[in-house]
């Protein structure tokens, strides 16, 4: 049977534990029991390295002296094996068990980077029969931190002379194959790399926690264009508003930022702290954990009666940044909150209770239980910062490089109350490399008891310490047990020296450091084997009471240290500089005096025998057995069954993959929600049983991953499941490739094969025209939050110069108020150096409405060069100097996107797959296309006009391009079939994409599309191509001759065009409004001279007399300007100047050189000129130059634009018609002659479509 602890007992200290009723009432805490256990309960088994069978040259490495300089010092008992390559190590197995924890030493690389490698374990029964084998990657990523004594902070790499710490790390994995007792575990190294082998423990995986009845579940909540922060975030708000439980299913969960925390009342439940892992990815400080409450990013304080559990958390911090890093994995506030079956490793803390920021709010009565805190850079977990009737309860806390536990009343920044009614409770510490297994800093009513500490080689077991001046201290502990500290075994703890500032540091150390240690009592605790002092009472603390102290084992290390001005050796007790009541101490096993000048051994009070002789002891010459802290029963049988254990010849197929989106198509188009489907079948003869998870994850572009919630319900040999992945993906235009895989987590161990256990498919989306983004609408206020980020072009190499937009969103239920500059920072690769901005929009934002940005600034101009390689762009809505300060939510603001340089324009696949048919419903899947013949369309007539209609286009005119399709045929075309266009400039310099039209053609209508983007029209003649349909979603089409069509078209510049401004009132306000050169045709070598046109466009004169100064900068470069400083005669109101550079610092003329450059014009209002202007921040204005550049050449006979109103339709409501004002005469040979008839030759010509003659 296995066994239970039932636990019934109530800790009652000092009054209750628990102010109120919350979810740390779940768990009744045991109080102090001196017959009771010592240490945490737990579920596995430790098996020691050195207690296995060596072969090759593995060898056992011991710490006889425990030197801080000695590796095996960090180890459990003080040794581990090492192997190097071909060595193995056999550990015999007592116990049933699939889940291994192994603790293993291996070399830092000179960069203190780490290195990589991997170990082979192998599972053999008793008669020697591999029943497995598996590889398991290991690690000194996150390992090492090495010491310059004298100095507070560790470095992160090798430092000459420098004591290394951190020397060990885990790794946990499942097994492929389950143990049971009598079987083997071997592990061999195969790699160059030395490792080093503490231990292993085993234990059985418990069932995977399914999600909670109504749970909010955080996959839903992950879309292809969020970050699983993002979903977190999102899922704990819906959680707080509606169930109160937020889920966290089996899989890995990549964080990339701190997770702020709100809530009340919410379970924050994983599936099983061996299924679900949550990783921060962030090296940096500030950059990850779990913080509650904090008032910067959401309401001060909102975090409390929150329930925390059943998951594990790891990072890829790898420095505690001098005590800076800010990375603990739950930190701030957490009031009545209740932690347990957490796994915590790799952060800075473990859990760090104490608020530092905005109004005072105090962590009482939090409980953390049952949870393994391990492996972190500093504190397992540090009562702070007022925190009251918090416990720690059988947890097991390992390998921390600062205190395991700690209660330290600071009070720093919010200036809390001091903590009282505390306290650590059978839990295991062990291991730990720096500081004390168990420290109280002060508070009162504080306890510890009934805690098994262990291998602090670099550290002191208790800790009870005045340490630290901003603290309360024990400032009002007034009663002699106001700090109880009993039952407690303290094993193999305490060092010469530790690595931080050389301090030698007993089992049990009461060091008054900066005053007022006092009225401490110490009942019933044991101390095993110290290498070096069993107590340190230092510096004269008041009122230190020992009852019922036994220390067996202390001095063992043949070590001698110098304290003051004497060298001496080790002891029981040093109580030189101190004194301490001991009552009913026993001694047994101290170390010689090797240095022969203690005259009171087995204690040292510097030979001071009065001192000595008031300490009375019992010395046993009797042998004693050094406890073990309560590991599980080795007897014990059953455990969680594998249902798999004994199955073989059984094997899965995923035979179908399928997507659609929200409307059930599977013809995508940006922005579709896509759900993913998969048909698996089991294709044996062997029944898979009930309680086997059955999923499939699946990958699209090699990137966006979604998996499915298991299935366990069975699968009979022949039958089928048909699974949906969690979430949706955002449906990217362009060519997608998927990749579905059955079984990712290897449930299924012995199949008979895997190769089909995968599926790949390859599919179009399409591009659509009005695809904003999206948001989740809010209440109370307006809200603005980044939906899309846009670029000028889709196809960037580097050089590039890309001029990023955004797409902004209200999604609140209140219009945001016009006045406010909308102001959006685009941050390139998270670097404030390298930014663009928007700042020109006042226009407010109406509820649930969009707007479109662009940067118009920045420190690089408003325009980014790209550089070759992976980038983040970052939208940020920076609300600078107070701008929409009553928006909701300031957390909100931000939107990332991710470039690779160089990028192509949408690419699409020839011959796209089809979604598979996995119901064997004839209607499902099916293109409404498919089996349908006999249709054709036909390009009717193509079109460019201007916003106003007008078809006569010059330099600078924003064009849009429509063309008719006709359905030539008697077969109508269904709906949810896309038809589009393609206009191709110039040979394909530029192309532009219709929006795609899917409401179906009846047989003789005709649809009129138009490009999604505006063309700016450039002078000269071009070439127009359209090309109809595509994306060939038209498979069967009669023809594809008449799907395409030509025009030429001519664009006038605009060499008399002054540009265009917006009126502005109150002033004037000076604008460049076009840049001008000598000439038309440069080649690189040629002299260009620059004008600018600058118009007045305010509604005062801009005054005579001072200078209209205008900067000519090539490519944002200020030692490559020329300047216009000669124009002195003002700029009357609404009318324009041309000035021409005259000077600069490389003469009035810039030296053309090949490629592609910027010319930014800048009124520069250098030592006052034009002060009084209206705006300062519109005085630019930059063009691009391509060198070399052609004079501009036009074409004769040039097409006209075709008349799309007098086309029917006969589709309603598609583009709804419009009249042609075109205004101009022309003569009969199509040339235009001018707008009005004055100064005409007489004869005949063409206007408004008819003949008219002028005599």
């Amino acid at each position: 049977m296995k066994k239970k602890l039932l636990l019934a007992l109530t800790l009652v200290i000092s009054g209750s534990m628990m102010s109120h009723a919350g979810p740390v009432d779940k768990l009744k805490i045991p109080g102090p029991d001196p017959n009771g256990r010592r240490g945490a309960t737990v579920p596995y088994n430790r098996y020691e390295a050195e207690d296995g069978r060596f072969y090759g040259s593995a060898k056992k490495l011991v710490s006889i002296n425990c030197s801080r300089d000695d590796i095996a010092t960090q180890a459990s008992k003080r040794s581990y094996v090492e192997l190097t390559n071909g060595d193995s190590l056999d550990l015999p197995i007592d116990r049933y068990g699939d889940g291994v924890t192994m603790r293993f030493t291996m070399p830092d690389s000179d960069d203190g980077m780490g290195k990589n490698s991997s170990l082979e374990v192998m599972v053999y029964d008793a008669k020697g029969t591999k029943q497995s084998e598996q590889t398991v990657a290991i690690s000194s990523y996150n390992m090492w931190q090495y010491f310059t004594p004298g100095t507070r902070d560790p470095h992160d790499e090798k430092v000459p002379g420098s004591i290394p710490a951190f020397a060990f790390d885990e790794v946990h994995f499942k097994l492929n194959s389950k143990l049971k007792p009598g079987d083997h575990i071997v592990i061999k190294n195969l790699k160059a790399i030395a490792c080093g082998i503490d231990f292993i423990e085993v234990e059985n995986i418990p069932a995977m926690i399914k999600q909670p009845a109504g749970a909010i579940n955080v996959q839903d909540y992950k879309k292809d264009y969020n970050s699983w922060l993002d979903a977190f975030n999102e899922a704990l708000k819906e959680a707080d508003k509606s169930s109160k439980v937020l889920y966290i299913p089996k899989g890995t969960y990549e964080l990339d930022g701190i997770w702020r925390v709100y809530g009340e009342k919410v379970r924050i439940q994983g599936a099983g702290m061996w299924y679900t892992n949550i990783k921060f990815t962030s090296t940096k400080d500030f950059g990850g954990g779990i913080s509650g409450g904090h008032p910067d990013h959401g309401p001060d304080g909102y975090c409390k009666d929150m329930e925390v559990c059943d998951f594990y958390m790891t990072s890829n911090l790898r420095s505690r940044y001098r005590q800076m890093a800010v990375y603990k994995a739950f930190m701030d506030v957490w009031d009545n909150s209740y932690f347990h079956d957490l796994w915590v490793e790799h952060h800075e803390c473990g859990f760090w209770f104490g608020d530092y920021n905005g109004k005072a709010d105090y962590c009482n009565n939090v409980v953390v239980a049952n949870c393994r805190i391990r492996n972190n850079f500093a504190d397992g977990v540090n009562f702070c910062q007022g925190t009251s009737n918090a416990v720690v309860y059988n947890c097991n806390v390992r390998g921390n490089g600062d205190d395991g536990l700690a209660m330290f009343p600071d009070k720093a920044a919010i200036n809390p109350d001091d903590e009282k009614n505390n306290a650590f409770a059978y839990n295991t510490v062990e291991l730990g490399w720096r500081a004390g297994g168990i420290a109280i800093y002060g508070g009162t009513d504080q306890r510890a008891y009934n805690n098994y500490v262990s291998d602090q080689g670099l550290a002191s077991g208790i800790h009870v310490t005045s340490d630290f001046t901003t603290g309360y201290r024990f400032d009002n502990n007034e009663r002699q047990e106001g700090v109880l500290i009993e039952n407690n075994y303290v094993v193999r703890c305490g060092t010469y020296a530790d690595p931080v500032w050389n301090n030698d540091l007993a089992g049990i150390d009461v060091f008054n450091e900066h005053g007022k240690l006092r009225n401490i009592t110490f009942r019933n605790n044991e101390v095993y084997d110290s290498p070096f002092f069993g107590v340190r009472v230092y510096k004269d603390p008041e009122k230190i009471l020992f009852d019922g102290l036994k220390l067996l084992g202390c001095g063992l290390s043949d070590i001698k240290d110098n304290f003051s001005t004497t060298e001496m050796s080790a002891c029981a007790i040093r109580a030189n500089n101190g004194s301490a009541t001991f009552n009913n101490l026993v001694i047994a096993n101290v170390g010689k005096d090797r240095k022969g000048n203690n005259s009171t051994w087995p204690v040292w009070t510097d030979n001071n025998k009065m001192k000595a002789d008031a300490i009375k002891f019992t010395y046993l010459k009797n042998s004693y057995v050094v406890p073990e802290p309560p590991y599980a029963d080795k007897t014990q049988q059953g455990g969680i069954i594998d249902p798999m254990d004994k199955l073989s010849g059984y094997n899965v197929k995923l035979e179908g993959l399928s997507w659609k989106n929200a409307k059930g198509s599977s013809n995508l188009k940006e922005g579709d929600a896509v759900t993913f489907e998969v048909k698996i079948v089991n294709t044996s003869n062997v029944d898979i049983p009930k309680g086997v998870d059955l999923a499939f994850s699946v990958k699209i572009n090699g990137k966006s991953s979604f998996a499915s919630r298991a299935y366990d319900g069975g699968l009979k040999a022949h039958q089928s499941i048909i699974l949906k992945a969690n979430g949706t993906w955002k449906a990217k235009a362009g060519a997608c490739y998927v990749e579905a895989f059955a079984d990712p987590e290897n449930n299924l161990p012995k199949e008979i094969s895997k190769e089909d256990n995968k599926r790949f498919k390859k599919f179009n989306v399409h591009e659509s025209a009005d695809d904003m983004g999206s948001f989740t609408p809010v209440t109370g206020g307006y809200d603005l939050v980044v939906t899309k980020i846009l670029t000028n072009t889709k196809s960037i190499k580097p050089g590039d110069r890309v001029n990023f937009s955004a797409i902004v969103a209200n999604a609140g239920d209140q219009n945001a108020p016009a006045g406010d500059v909308l102001g959006v920072q685009f941050q390139i690769d998270g670097k404030t150096d390298v930014i663009t901005w928007s700042d020109d929009y006042t226009q407010g934002l109406d509820s649930h409405n969009f707007v479109k940005v662009t940067a118009c600034g920045g420190t690089v101009g408003k325009e980014w060069t790209a550089t070759e390689g992976k980038h983040t762009v970052t939208a940020w809505i920076d609300n600078y100097g107070g701008r929409y300060a009553d928006e909701i939510n300031h957390g909100n603001n931000k939107f990332t996107i991710e470039l690779n340089i160089p990028m192509e324009e949408v690419q699409y696949v020839s011959n796209p797959d089809k979604p598979d048919n996995l119901t064997g419903n004839p209607d499902e899947n099916v293109d409404p296309i498919d089996n349908i013949k006999g249709y054709d369309v036909a390009v009717t007539g193509v079109r460019w006009e201007k916003a106003d209609g007008n078809t006569d286009l010059k330099e600078g005119d924003k064009v849009t391009f429509k063309v008719a399709i006709k359905n030539t045929k008697n077969v109508n075309i269904p709906a949810n079939v896309a038809l589009a266009f393609k206009v191709s400039l110039d040979g394909g310099k530029q192309t532009f994409m219709s929006q795609s039209y899917d409401k179906g053609l009846k047989a003789g209508e005709t649809v009129i599309l138009s490009i999604k983007d505006a063309w700016t029209a450039t002078p000269g003649s071009h070439v127009m191509s359209v090309l109809v349909d595509p994306e060939n979603n038209l498979p069967a089409e009669v023809t594809k001759e008449n799907n395409k069509q030509e025009k030429r078209f001519n664009v006038v510049g605009n060499s008399d065009d002054y540009g265009t401004f917006t009126p502005v009132t109150g002033g004037y306000d000076l604008v460049v409004t076009k840049i001008l050169m000598n000439t038309k045709s440069i080649k690189p070598g040629d002299r260009v001279n620059f004008s600018a046109i600058v118009a007045n466009a305010g509604d005062k004169d801009a005054p005579a007399n001072d200078i209209l100064g205008v900067q000519f900068q090539i490519d944002g470069k200020t030692d490559v300007i020329t300047w216009s400083d000669d124009y002195t005669k003002g700029v009357k109101s609404h009318k324009f100047a041309k000035v021409t550079a005259c000077g600069g610092t490389i003469g009035k003329d810039w030296i053309a050189t090949e490629g592609k450059h910027t010319v930014t014009a800048w009124i520069d209002n250098y030592a006052g000129r034009y002060a009084g202007e209206v705006n300062h921040n519109n005085n630019k204005l930059t063009i691009e130059l391509n060198i070399p550049t052609g004079a501009i050449r036009y074409i004769n006979n040039a097409d006209q634009p075709d008349n799309l109103d007098v086309i029917p339709t006969g589709v309603e409501a598609v583009n709804a018609g419009f009249e042609v004002q075109d205004t101009y005469y022309y003569d009969l040979q199509g040339r235009r002659c001018g707008t009005t008839a004055k100064g005409l030759k007489r004869g005949v010509y063409i206007h408004n479509g008819k003949k008219v003659v002028i005599k």
